[in-house]
């Protein structure tokens, strides 16, 4: 799961996707957030529920990391596990 690909991902499933403690998770998503390459939306049918989206600078942040990893020359299957 890549919120990429998945916009509007709830937390459950980025944690799934993960396999990593939730607060680690939440850590993660806030530092994210804070640094304005990931926002969070209230989910449209239940209140306790946020998804999580890339901003503009996250799509940005993602395109170039993609790009290190490709001039790294590693393999294709890794490349595309990050996108």
């Amino acid at each position: 799961m890549c919120i990429s690909q998945q916009p509007g991902a709830a937390m459950a499933d980025l944690i799934d996707a993960l396999a990593m403690p939730s607060s680690s998770a939440t850590r993660t998503v806030d530092a994210l957030v804070e640094i304005g390459a990931l926002f969070r939306t209230p989910h449209e049918s239940d209140r306790r529920r946020v998804t999580l989206n890339l901003s503009a600078q996250g799509k940005q942040l993602l395109a170039e990391a993609a790009g290190a990893v490709a001039a790294l020359g590693l393999s294709p299957e890794f490349s595309a596990a990050i996108r």
